[in-house]
């Protein structure tokens, strides 16, 4: 059997287990009994089956650099690294509006806003707890908790910014929608996979290198949501139309295109059907061509940082798992 015959069954028995950790008996292993609403609630949209791409990324980092030691160990701190995300997506769709995720009703389309507030809040306490009662040293533990505050940080201020764009949207340049997609969608991927070399214990020089990896990930990652919103199913198109910073709206303020000037030049910022006519003008100029570019320059500057990480088992894992195209993400 060759090498990648064994990396795709590590993969998939990995994957085997992870699924195991999110089922209904896994998640009691863990959090114990559903003792009332909030814990109702949030384990419910704990089990609702996304990619699980940021767990399995804190998983499979740690067994990669820890392959003589149980994965189970890592169970716990993967478990808490989906809560946070979860909550995150909990609140985001409160703060957007959104009404359905997962092809499905939102969590506060469903219960309300405040059982749905109240739901995120419970999921990230249930993620602290988690951490601090990981089965690893206490300095690794406090590790733990220092990355996943950190990154709450972080991605509170991306956020910050693309609600205080919402407030008063303004001409924005490529460059600050690169930083709240770095601050907003990288810091998730930096808690993952920090969380998953902290256990593992990986020194602080390739813990860095790691660090710069996956903010650029997650900000190429974030670039591909942008495609897909502007590009996916019919009716999805709703960030330039909601007023969301995206790189679409970024590269229309700096358009020369006579239509897409016509539009920006207009009442954007307050009409919708500005708006509307806007994004038609998008569609037809040659700004996702644009777009791509600074995708294919994001994707290099990925590749780029790939180079910093040293160990050739994790090296090897991310470069065959990361995307290449906007079609992987």
């Amino acid at each position: 059997m060759n090498s990648g015959t064994n990396s795709k069954s590590s993969k998939s028995a990995l994957r085997r287990k992870l699924n195991a950790w999110f089922s209904p008996a896994g998640l009691r292993r863990w959090m114990g009994k559903v003792t009332g609403d909030a814990d109702r609630i949030g384990r419910e949209w704990l089990l609702v089956d996304g990619k699980r791409l940021r767990p399995m990324l804190t998983a499979t980092v740690y067994t990669l650099l820890k392959p003589q030691e149980d994965p189970k160990r890592i169970a716990p701190v993967a478990i808490a690294v989906e809560c946070f995300h979860k909550a995150s997506l909990v609140h985001d769709d409160i703060e957007d509006g959104d009404a359905e995720r997962y092809q499905m009703p939102t969590v506060h389309a469903r219960y309300g806003v405040p059982s749905a507030i109240n739901a995120g809040d419970w999921l990230l306490g249930e993620g602290y707890r988690l951490l601090s009662e990981s089965p690893f040293s206490v300095p690794v533990r406090c590790e733990l908790l220092r990355i996943a505050a950190n990154g709450h940080k972080e991605l509170a201020r991306g956020q910050g910014e693309e609600l205080a764009f919402c407030r008063a949207p303004h001409e924005i340049s490529t460059e600050e929608v690169f930083d709240i997609y770095r601050r907003k969608t990288g810091a998730a991927f930096e808690v993952a996979m920090q969380c998953g070399a902290a256990a593992a214990g990986l020194d602080k020089k390739q813990r860095e290198a790691l660090s710069e990896f996956s903010l650029n990930w997650g900000t190429l990652f974030q670039t591909d949501d942008d495609m897909d919103d502007l590009h996916g199913e019919a009716g999805r198109r709703s960030d330039i139309l909601a007023l969301r910073p995206t790189l679409f709206l970024a590269e229309a303020c700096r358009s020369e295109d006579a239509e897409v000037r016509r539009w920006i030049s207009a009442d954007w910022q307050t009409d919708r059907k500005v708006r509307e006519k806007l994004l038609l003008a998008i569609l037809r100029s040659d700004i996702s061509a644009r777009v791509m570019e600074a995708r294919r320059e994001q994707a290099n500057r990925l590749r780029k940082s790939l180079l910093g990480i040293r160990n050739r088992r994790l090296r090897d894992f991310l470069e065959k798992f990361m995307p290449t195209s906007s079609e992987d993400a």
